[in-house]
């Protein structure tokens, strides 16, 4: 990716609360990505800044060009998102921490699919399954498999849609934590073109059955998103 000097002069000198900020701006659509997992992208890069004030800088760099992917993805302008985001998981492959890599590429997995691309935003998730699996991070989880059900319905792989969407609410319902209403919205506008491609009994059949399935089968079954 390419920036003149003074586009990254301004960047990183975006101040750090930013995140806050754009944590309003990007609203519900976070349930896919950063926000549930610890406060958006600036917390993934809080939690691995480094002493030394020189990889401090490179941190916040990476956490403000972060915040500025949500911010331009919250104004539905998700080329320009994807461009700040994927700076950010440069640095962030470089200095950052696994956690923080994985919110960012979740992110971009998320604006890229917005963008209308989600074969490339399939690729995204997949690479972050062994994350998924290694992390124990139950709200990382459950954000990557309404991501992938959101991406597998792009795909018209409605039966697997459903199934990871009923996953995702039972070990939602086990763990206490509930999507608010603003996110429950946004999670059905992003799966309405798959639900409505298939009978509602059809539907219900295979979110039953991904309801039903344990974390580990929930696990596998996130796995089969992965083109054979």
């Amino acid at each position: 990716m390419s920036a003149n000097a003074p586009e990254r002069k301004v960047v990183q000198e975006m101040p750090r609360n930013l995140g806050r900020r754009v944590s309003r701006a990007w609203g519900a659509a976070a349930v896919l990505a950063a926000a549930l997992v610890g406060g958006g992208a600036a917390a993934g890069h809080a939690a691995a800044s480094p002493a030394p004030s020189e990889a401090k800088q490179i941190d916040l760099s990476a956490a403000s060009l972060a915040d500025l992917g949500q911010l331009e993805s919250s104004l539905g302008r998700w080329d320009r998102a994807m461009v700040a985001v994927e700076e950010a998981l440069l640095l962030d492959r470089q200095y950052g921490s696994p956690f923080a890599v994985a919110v960012g590429q979740s992110t971009l997995a998320l604006s890229t699919l917005r963008a209308g691309r989600p074969r490339e935003a399939r690729d995204l998730v997949c690479d972050l399954f062994d994350y998924v699996a290694s992390s124990g991070n139950t709200a990382f989880f459950l954000n990557t498999l309404e991501l992938a059900a959101v991406i597998a319905g792009a795909l018209d792989e409605i039966p697997l849609a459903a199934r990871l969407l009923g996953a995702a609410q039972t070990i939602r319902r086990e763990s206490g934590m509930q999507l608010t209403q603003p996110e429950a919205a946004l999670l059905d506008e992003l799966l309405a073109p798959a639900r409505a491609s298939v009978t509602p009994q059809e539907w219900d059949t295979e979110e039953a059955a991904g309801r039903a399935l344990s974390q580990p089968e929930a696990l596998t079954l996130l796995r089969s998103l992965s083109p054979a």
